[in-house]
């Protein structure tokens, strides 16, 4: 049986072939609806919320609560670290480079901003799980935890060493397991 017989069988009364076409053809237009009415709402609410000020969007409010910033003495990651300790939180900032730590000390030394700093290595599972205990020992429960450590290799993935990639699993993925298992 061809399959032009199988159609014609599935469509023997001309009105079922109408009917599903019709239905078909109404089912694609409410998809369409739809997908035009969300995108204008999006649209519109990322509009309003970009022009309206500041004071009038309700903001969390994070003032004293504890915060770990991993990877936090470069980049980004200094920026969230100044940015939070204005905003009065506790902040507590592992990174495995000592020298950029103590640099980032000192610029919140000058701008009167309180942090505390460990050298941690992520990528050492019992280091991470030391730390964390000291943490919970010395500030509690971490409220928010904001896992910006990271590395990227710049070659094709056939090039970067079996080391590397080791160490970019270790860091970019296993290490926020292990930093969440040990806060808990």
């Amino acid at each position: 049986m061809t399959y032009f017989q199988n159609v014609k069988g599935f469509f023997q009364n001309g009105w079922d072939w109408i009917k599903t076409f019709t239905f078909g053809i109404f089912t694609k237009i409410a998809e369409l609806v739809a997908i035009v009415s969300l995108t204008v709402y999006y649209f519109a609410e990322s509009f309003l919320l970009t022009i309206s000020p500041s004071f009038l969007i309700p903001q969390k409010e994070i003032r004293g609560k504890v915060v770990l910033v991993t990877g936090g003495a470069g980049g980004v990651g200094k920026e969230l670290v100044i940015r939070l300790a204005y905003n009065k939180t506790k902040v507590i900032v592992w990174d495995n480079n000592e020298k950029a730590l103590d640099k980032l000390k000192n610029i919140c030394r000058q701008k009167n901003l309180d942090i505390t700093t460990y050298v941690v290595d992520i990528t050492q599972r019992e280091l991470v799980y030391k730390y964390s205990k000291i943490v919970k020992e010395e500030f509690g429960v971490v409220d928010i935890l904001i896992n910006n450590a990271g590395i990227v290799c710049g070659q094709t993935l056939l090039e970067i060493p079996d080391y590397m990639i080791e160490k970019t699993f270790k860091v970019n993925i296993i290490s926020h397991y292990w930093i969440s298992s040990g806060l808990e």
